[in-house]
This record gives structure tokens, C-alpha cells and sequence, in this order.
């Protein structure tokens, strides 16, 4: 239909009678009469066919008054021919209602007496059309009928409100309003279809008919109207009596449908979607969406109208009177829809499919901005550099830790951002020692005898896992074993350090090396020796020295700068093995930061060396 609806008045005919019509056009879409007749019609192909759609309810409505009238004409024009193909809907004052499908000479009548529910349900709206949309609206409008009849709910504001203002997919299944979802990707969070919905983008008016009961002044029929597409337009009154209100029908606009089409341009504005609506813009949690505003307005209206209807069927009113109050109630409509916001306010939002990703886990983020950014950017670490422009992308963090996520979107209506703190934590579960040989962390050893040291490794994350051994402080590559021979007396460190790359694991094992009895009967031999265990440490190590005479030991610990930083002793010792525990603590008394430090004996006859390694 044509986005300039208006209203005209026919009252050159034995019945003065209303309808909607395209702006320069002499044909209606529907129209009620002051008899209470009232028709419309459901086909665009043929209006300006000799007694075409258009031309056979203009035909009709000055002239009919109940449906045996309108099958009177039918009948006599079905021996002459007509270039009628489509669909009327006609009510009358007596409280009949039917559906006609008329053709050239033969038509068939759809009576609502003979319906199992009392409603008669049409939505193809061209000729021959084989769309399958088409079907999907009958589909959806029968089961809302369905619905409403059940509740004894079906009348002109239900059908206005909720029939005529329903969108629905291509199963006939409601669309939720707001739609909370992508319809798919590429379209903008909460856009839906309208091809296959009642509320259709190519809608430009709709009516509901009011009709009278018997006994009821016919003239008061009412055709409740919505010019403009029904998404974005509000329903106002008109009665078959005179001049439409001015808002209604100037000399070739509509104000209310001007007023509506500026509506609708705002929500049906999806990029590269033709007759897809912005859901957020009709309804929202905020009660800022423009059904939120104009349905109590609307309730309003037809609350004014009841109560006039009702003074009226009583106390029957002179044209004049009625006409005001019909002027008044659409001037207030268009006043009010006229002031109607459409909130395009940015507020970006966006959610991970995974908060707490491995380094090599992929990362969604989802972007649930409403009203339609046109533009994304996407900082995923809060450095300052933008790392991705798609609407919806992807990300894979290499490295653990926390990160906040920054989001940028933009469109005609500015630029606004969202920031996540410390919303994607990605962890790591390090290898796990599932057993290890030998067992104990220290033990003693005879001296030239062979120890195999064995470890048996899992790692959850399935990382591919790197062993490095280290045999008093030399490093060397192994597998998941070694086998040493310890032919010097004292001390010694044997270290396996695990790792996946983003963690490492160690096991230490602190090994004293002892004479055999034969070849010591008396006094143990020792070397000069140092030594620490564990290492790495946290917080504290053992220090272990030898001594192969009683000697004044100094033991001093420095920084990689060769700062000192704490005296661990500074007395004497006789001859053999002892330990001393530092507790990762200054001279000063403070806690020194993680780092290698140096371990430095020395007597009158040694000068020793050993790096110690403090991981916190």
C-alpha cells in the first residue's frame, strides 16, 4: 500500500459513507456507511477495473444497507460480468458479518453464522500471489483470534492493539517484543522480519469496524483507524457523518500518516534489511519504546469513546456535536503522536561465551547493542589499541590473566562505549605431578651409587608439556627419567622443572651423600660444598654446607646486582654437615621480591657459590 493514506467523505448518495484511500486516487480500501453497512476489500490488483474491488464498494456503500443488498448487486452483475477478483469483508447494522470471494460471474459467501468459532479469517493481499507469507498471516491471525476468543476477548481495542500490531516468523509463531535474540547473523541484535507478519512493512493503514447492535443508531458505526503503518501510527475514530478531522485529510496529505511514515523510517532502519523492525524501538524493560507510549494513549481514546457511545445510543446527539468530539479525539491522537519519542539512545552491551578461557581457547563475543550500531570496535585487553571491527568476533587470549574488554559502536546518532573490568580471566591448570620416585623429597645415598629418578606427569588442558632436569644447578633435557651416580661426598640437589608453557611445576629432591662404612671406620671425609632445598623456594630454603675442616664460615646472600642483601651467618663450624633456613627476609626485616639471589661461602680455604631462585 501507498504511505499516504487518507480519510475522505462521501455524502453525495442516498448514504453519506467514510473510507481510506490513497492520496490522488478516486477508489477506497474500506469504508462504512451511516447505515451501518461497512466493507472492505483485500486485493491491490484490480481497483481500477470497470466494478473492479475499488469500484464495487464505491458502488455499494451509497446504496447498501445490509449483506442481502450487497448479494442482490452481486447476483445481478454476475449475469452481466465483472472485472472483480478478490475478497470483500462486510458487516451490517443487524450483526451479520461474512467473507465474499467474488470473480467475474460467480462469488462465494463465508458466513461467520456458519464458522465453528464466529470469525472468518483472509489475509491474501494480491492477485494470484503465490507467496508463501501470505499463508503464514492466516495462520498467525487465526490462532490470535483463537487466543482472544478463548479469553471472550475479541473486540475493535484488542484487534487494534494486539491483531493488527503483531509480528510474527515464517512458522506463524509470535515474534517477542523486544526480541531478545539475532534473527540471524549479520542483522542487528533485536531486528526481526516483517514479510510474514500481520504488521507488515508494506501495511500503509488499517481499520477495525465498529459495529451497532439492532436498535442502535446505525450512524454511530465507527471505523477505527490507523493511517500510516501500523507499527508507528495510532488509532483515532471516525464516524460516516460528515468531513473527516483535519489531521485526517487535507487537500492531498494526512498529517497522522505523514507523522506515522516518520515513524516507521526510524524502525524499519536496518542496514542492508529491507522491512526489518527494530524491536527495542516498539517496546523495552525502560517503557521508552513507542508502544509504551502511544497504547495508553490509545486506552485513553477509546475509554472517551465508550462513554460517548454509550450517552449516545441513549440521548442521540445532533452531527455536529459528534463530529466535534471526533475532531477533538484525533487532534489529541495527532498531537500525541506528534510528541512521541523513538529511543535510538546507543547503550552498548556485549557478552563472551566463556569467561574463564584457556590460553588457546577461542573467545565469542556477542554484541547485544539495541537500535542498530552501524560501526564496532573492539579492544579485548584495555591497552588502547583496537583489535577487531566485526559485530561479532573472535578473540583467543595467549596469555593468563585478567582482562578488561572495551567496546566501541557507533551510528548516526554518536558513539558511545562500554567497559567490562576484569571480565575475561583466562587460567591455565598447570601439570600435575601424579607420582613421583623416589618418593621422599630427602634421603641418603652411599657414595657412588646409581639413583633413578622417575615422574609421572597429567596435564588437563592436553598442552604439550617440556621437562628440564637440573643436577646440583647444571641443566640438562631429559624425558620423564634420569639416572644418576653420586660419586662425591655431601650435599647434592637433584630439580625437575614441568611446564605447558604458560606454568611450571618442580619437584626437588635433597640428597646426602655418605661414606660406605669400610671405607670410613673412624672419621666421616668431607668437601667444601653449598647447597639449598628446595629450589626454586617460597618462602623459605634450607641452606646445607660441608666443611672439610672446622673453619670460620661467612654466609652472605646477594641480589643479581650483587647488592647484599642478608648475612645468614657469620660463625664457626666444625668440620661435616649443617643447615640453616632463610626465610626469604633482608637484613632489614622486610620480605625480599621474587628473583635469583646469590649464596656465597666463604672459610679461610673455600670461596663457594650458589643460585638460589625465589618464585612467589
Amino acid at each position: 500500500m501507498s504511505n499516504s493514506q487518507v480519510i475522505r467523505f462521501f455524502g453525495d448518495g442516498e448514504n453519506r459513507f467514510v473510507g481510506v484511500g490513497d492520496v490522488g486516487s478516486t477508489y477506497i480500501w474500506m469504508g462504512v456507511n451511516d447505515k451501518a453497512f461497512a466493507i472492505g476489500n483485500a486485493l491491490s490488483e484490480d481497483l481500477d477495473r470497470l466494478l473492479g474491488n475499488g469500484g464495487l464498494m464505491m458502488y455499494c456503500l451509497p446504496i447498501c444497507e445490509t449483506l442481502e443488498d450487497f448479494e442482490a448487486i452481486l447476483d445481478s452483475t454476475n449475469l452481466t460480468g465483472r472485472e472483480t477478483n478478490g475478497n470483500f469483508a462486510v458487516i451490517d447494522s443487524t450483526g451479520a458479518a461474512a467473507m465474499y470471494e467474488i470473480g467475474p460471474t460467480h462469488y462465494w459467501k463465508f458466513d461467520t453464522v456458519d464458522s465453528e468459532n464466529g470469525f472468518v479469517v483472509r489475509t491474501n493481499f494480491a492477485f494470484s500471489d503465490n507467496d508463501r507469507s501470505y499463508y503464514d498471516q492466516y495462520d498467525r491471525s487465526n490462532a490470535l483470534l483463537e487466543e482472544l476468543l478463548a479469553d471472550d476477548n475479541i473486540n475493535y481495542r484488542t484487534i487494534l492493539q494486539i491483531h493488527a500490531r503483531d509480528f510474527s516468523d515464517t512458522d506463524s509463531n509470535p515474534y517477542d517484543i523486544p526480541f531478545e535474540d539475532y534473527i540471524e547473523e549479520g542483522y542487528p541484535w533485536g531486528y526481526v522480519p516483517s514479510d510474514f507478519s500481520i504488521c507488515n512493512y508494506i501495511t500503509g493503514s488499517a481499520a477495525v469496524f465498529r459495529g451497532v447492535l439492532s436498535g442502535e443508531p446505525p450512524c454511530l458505526s465507527t471505523m477505527w483507524t490507523m493511517l500510516g503503518q501500523p507499527a508507528g501510527a495510532i488509532a483515532f475514530p471516525v464516524f460516516p457523518i460528515g468531513e473527516p478531522p483535519i489531521e485526517a485529510n487535507t487537500v492531498d496529505s494526512s498529517a497522522l500518516c505523514a507523522r506515522a511514515t516518520e515513524i516507521k523510517s526510524q524502525v524499519f532502519n536496518c542496514p542492508g534489511g529491507y522491512g526489518y523492525c527494530d524491536t527495542y524501538k516498539l517496546h523495552n524493560d525502560a517503557g521508552t519504546g513507542i508502544w509504551d507510549q502511544v497504547f495508553p494513549m490509545e486506552i485513553q481514546l477509546f475509554d472517551e469513546y465508550d462513554d460517548c457511545f454509550d450517552d449516545w445510543i441513549s440521548v442521540m446527539p445532533d452531527d455536529q456535536t459528534i463530529l466535534d468530539v471526533q475532531q477533538r479525539m484525533t487532534t489529541d491522537a495527532y498531537d500525541f503522536l506528534q510528541n512521541v519519542v523513538v529511543d535510538t539512545t546507543l547503550e552498548p552491551y556485549f557478552e563472551a561465551d566463556n569467561l574463564e578461557p584457556h590460553p588457546t581457547e577461542r573467545v565469542h563475543f556477542s554484541e547485544t547493542t539495541p537500535h542498530g550500531p552501524e560501526t564496532w570496535r573492539w579492544d579485548f585487553d584495555n591497552d588502547g589499541i583496537f583489535d577487531s571491527s566485526e559485530m561479532n568476533p573472535t578473540h583467543i587470549y595467549t596469555e593468563v590473566g585478567t582482562y578488561t574488554v572495551v567496546l566501541r559502536v557507533s551510528n548516526d546518532d554518536g558513539t558511545v562505549y562500554s567497559v567490562r573490568e576484569d571480565y575475561i580471566t583466562v587460567v591455565n591448570n598447570p601439570p600435575e605431578i601424579v607420582s613421583q620416585i623416589p618418593q621422599e623429597p630427602e634421603f641418603e645415598v652411599v657414595k657412588d651409587e646409581l639413583i633413578t629418578f622417575l615422574i609421572e606427569i597429567e596435564d588437563d588442558d592436553g598442552d604439550p608439556i617440556t621437562v628440564q632436569w637440573y643436577w646440583n644447578s647444571e641443566e640438562f633435557t631429559q624425558l620423564y627419567s634420569i639416572s644418576v651416580v653420586f660419586d662425591q661426598l655431601g650435599d647434592q640437589t637433584i630439580d625437575c622443572m614441568i611446564s605447558d608453557g604458560y606454568s611450571e611445576t618442580w619437584v626437588n629432591w635433597l640428597i646426602h651423600v655418605v661414606p660406605l662404612s669400610e671405607d670410613d671406620p673412624t672419621v666421616p671425609e668431607y668437601t667444601w660444598n653449598l647447597t639449598n632445598y628446595p629450589n626454586p623456594f617460597n618462602p623459605s630454603t634450607t641452606v646445607s654446607f660441608s666443611l672439610k675442616h672446622d673453619s670460620d664460615v661467612h654466609i652472605d646472600i646477594y641480589d643479581v646486582r650483587g647488592r647484599k642483601v642478608f648475612t645468614l651467618t657469620d660463625e664457626r663450624y666444625t668440620a661435616g654437615q649443617h643447615q640453616i633456613v632463610w626465610d626469604g627476609i633482608s637484613d632489614d626485616g622486610r620480605e625480599v621480591a621474587s628473583g635469583v639471589y646469590l649464596l656465597r661461602l666463604t672459610t679461610g680455604e673455600a670461596n663457594l657459590l650458589k643460585k638460589a631462585l625465589l618464585v612467589k
